[in-house]
């Protein structure tokens, strides 16, 4: 069996099913080894640095960071720690006595049970026989809050101690799952064991993984939804005359679309222990659209390799459409089913094939794992076995040869997809990409580059670039419009989930709704586009302001004086959730209210100097309450006086540390560049290039220096006072402790 199974695993938990232990039982899919490049997630981080932390989870053969979509167990798993007799307590399930490798039940390859129990200091133990080439999925679901429980492979015979594993599963407070692939036939075990004395109730669960029925054992089908071999079962529900059998693959009931481009199937029925496989037959490149009418029925579309294709959408009014456009001609698979908690029901499906064809990659856009517009205008995936080169086309690590650090995905396209290794600078991509290569930071955090070839257009760069004038890719990230090129507007909205960035500021910005009274024309949604707020003796009132979840709107204040207070109050419309920002002329952020109870929303920023100060208003979109909203600002201007005490400007946000002995107001450290590491400071631009940031996350006089990143202590000796701490998974930095 290829990988294609844990592949097809993890598109289950990337497309939000129920899964047994729920979304991100088996960890974060945070890919941080040194040797692999980011996968299509949507966001530009690639590769991290090496920063294994205690109890956590990991295999020799496979990424265990997704369990297959296994039936849901309704049961009871809270039990209360400590109230059991450890001497005894193992023994209560019905397996004991399992308690050690010599006792270990034979569990086989197609074995799911509930109840059982792991004591305080002990172990629970699973045997099974096992061929070289199959790949072996062990999940295990538990109530992490009740104790947290780890899992353990090994070789029958080799089980000495941890380190002789050949695979574990030890992630913090979550349920644990090891994909494993088995190089040499023989006896292997599984170890459930307790984390520092914890104890448990677990269901435990252990299959063949396939992505077809060919990768079975003889007796067995391949369930495609959860990429995992079923036994024989007996079904006594969901059976239609005429179609019957067609609970595996194998059997699936074929569907000609060669001759016809319509097909409608009706009054068919399923129930949770049955499973409708069909068999689509596409005579040329073309797309299809399957819509499903039933209650609680799950559509699912598979090639005839067992790859993921295409699930349908929500139902509305009681419809379900599955839409996978620029197929190749050739053999799919439809799975319908229900989940375990459904009840029995009837359903009915339309099949229609268009007359479609891809033209160039930009269209395969969006088209999951298949990015690439082939030859015959069908989209496609790539199958490089290994052979693509450095700065060649890919869509996953297999598909690069050895010499790549692995597949750089990027963001949604393929576009930005190549095979490349990481970098420093320019000079470390020519002899592997070429000359005209160049090495892009995508990752400023972890200080992550990686080498890519230069640019055409924007399509070529991730999501958060943008194509320059020397066909580099260059950041979006922004503060104000004026970061921006001409054509686009700094946009802030959550939609991005990537800070704010460079964008066309008619994608993100409504000009149909939230058009309220003066100052607020509809075309203020933007910094650059910011209207005018104006006080009189200190306060103003503006109302009749409006908004929608497609619209922003920005306002600037022009403070005249040194030392002011600013204070402004949002207030709305009953039922809607909106949020209000204060940023200063630089595009720093100084407060915000993102509440979602909170009528009034407050901001407020102190000791100001003189200047431009910025508001943002969004409405946050819910499904609730009304969706255009009317509004009002309030907003109070007041003397504020640092120099009464200076310790006030340790206080400010964004952090300005110096008060200034003429105006009264806290200004920023003007460093210039010059401040050494473990020098005081209030933003990066105060530190020498050595230096990574300004750490400023706790306030001025604390820790607020320059410094750099670091994975361990002995790298922190360039920073007086200080130690590796860690302030993100996998992220250290040398601050004082």
């Amino acid at each position: 069996m290829n990988s294609s199974a844990t592949t097809a695993a993890r598109a289950w938990l990337a497309l939000g099913f129920v899964l047994l232990c729920g979304v991100g039982c088996g960890g974060e899919d945070t890919n941080v080894s040194q040797g692999a490049v980011d996968s299509d997630t949507g966001a530009d981080t690639g590769v991290a640095a090496d920063t294994a932390t205690p109890d956590t989870q990991t295999s020799p053969a496979e990424d265990t960071s997704v369990a297959p979509d296994l039936p849901v167990i309704e049961e009871d798993t809270g039990a209360t720690a400590d109230t059991r007799d450890p001497e005894t307590c193992g023994l209560e399930d019905g397996l004991a006595p399992n308690q050690d490798a010599a006792d270990a039940h034979e569990a086989g390859t197609d074995f799911l049970q509930e109840g059982l129990y792991v004591c305080p200091g002990t172990s629970d133990w699973f045997s099974f026989e096992a061929t070289a080439g199959q790949t072996i999925f062990v999940y295990a679901e538990f109530e992490a809050e009740f104790g947290d429980l780890d899992l353990y492979l090994y070789r029958a015979g080799q089980a000495r101690d941890r380190e002789s594993a050949l695979a574990d599963s030890t992630s913090p407070n979550q349920s644990e799952f090891i994909t494993f692939e088995v190089e040499e036939d023989g006896t292997y075990l599984v170890e459930m064991t307790s984390f520092e004395f914890a104890q448990n109730q677990y269901s435990i669960f252990i299959k063949v993984a396939c992505d077809g029925d060919a990768d079975c054992p003889e007796g067995r089908s391949c369930f495609l939804r959860g990429g995992y071999c079923n036994g024989a079962q007996e079904i006594s529900c969901g059976i239609d005359e005429g179609y019957e059998p067609n609970e595996s693959i194998s059997q699936a009931t074929e569907i000609d679309l060669t001759t016809s481009d319509n097909q409608l199937l009706v009054d068919l029925s399923i129930c949770p222990d049955d499973t409708d496989y069909y068999a689509i037959n596409l005579g040329e490149p073309s797309s299809l659209e399957i819509t499903l009418t039933g209650d609680e029925v799950d559509l699912f579309l598979f090639d005839v390799d067992g790859q993921f294709i295409a699930n349908a959408s929500e139902p509305v009014d009681g419809e379900r459409v599955l839409m996978a456009r620029f197929l190749d001609l050739g053999t799919y698979i439809v799975l319908v089913d229900q989940l375990e908690e459904a009840e029995p029901t009837t359903y009915s499906m339309r099949l229609t094939r268009f007359d479609e064809l891809c033209e160039s990659d930009l269209d395969c856009v969006g088209v999951s794992g298949r990015e690439f517009c082939d030859d015959a205008g069908a989209c496609e995936g790539i199958a490089g076995d290994g052979r693509q080169g450095l700065g060649e086309p890919c869509d996953d690590d297999s598909d690069c040869d050895e010499l790549a650090a692995g597949c750089y995905e990027g963001t949604q396209g393929s576009g930005d997809n190549l095979c490349t290794v990481l970098c420093e600078e320019d000079r470390d991509c020519a002899a592997g990409l070429g000359e005209d290569s160049y090495c892009l930071e995508i990752d400023r955090f972890r200080g992550t580059s990686i080498c890519v070839n230069p640019c055409e257009d924007d399509f070529d760069c991730s999501f958060s670039f943008f194509c320059g004038e020397l066909g580099r890719c260059e950041s979006r990230a922004c503060a104000l419009d004026g970061d921006c090129r001409p054509t686009d507007a700094c946009v802030h909205s959550d939609e991005t989930q990537r800070g704010a960035l460079c964008l066309d500021y008619d994608t993100y910005q409504s000009h149909t709704c939230g058009v309220g009274e003066a100052p607020d024309d509809g075309q203020n949604g933007s910094s650059g586009r910011a209207a005018l707020l104006e006080l009189s003796d200190g306060e103003a009132e503006y109302a009749g302001l409006m908004s929608c979840p497609d619209d922003e709107d920005w306002y600037v204040v022009e403070l005249t004086e040194d030392s002011q207070l600013l204070g402004v109050s949002l207030s709305f419309t009953s039922g809607a959730d909106m949020d209000i920002y204060l940023y200063d002329g630089s595009g720093r952020l100084v407060d915000q209210s993102i509440t979602s109870d909170e009528n009034p929303e407050e901001v407020s920023g102190r000791y100001l100097a003189a200047g431009r100060y910025f508001l943002r208003v969004n409405h946050f979109p819910t499904n609730e309450g009304p969706q255009e909203t009317t509004y009002s600002l309030n907003l109070i201007g007041e003397v504020e006086d640092c120099r009464d005490d200076a310790s006030v400007c340790n206080g400010t946000s964004p952090l300005r540390i110096e008060c200034s002995d003429e105006a009264g107001a806290c200004l920023n450290f003007e460093g210039n560049g010059a401040v050494e590491l473990g020098g005081v400071c209030d933003s990066s631009d105060d530190c020498v290039e050595s230096a990574d940031f300004c750490w400023v996350f706790q306030g001025g006089g604390v820790n607020n220096i320059c410094t750099h990143f670091c994975n361990r202590g002995s790298e922190c000796a360039d920073v007086p006072d200080t130690e590796c701490v860690q302030i993100q998974r996998g992220i250290g930095a040398c601050l004082s402790p």
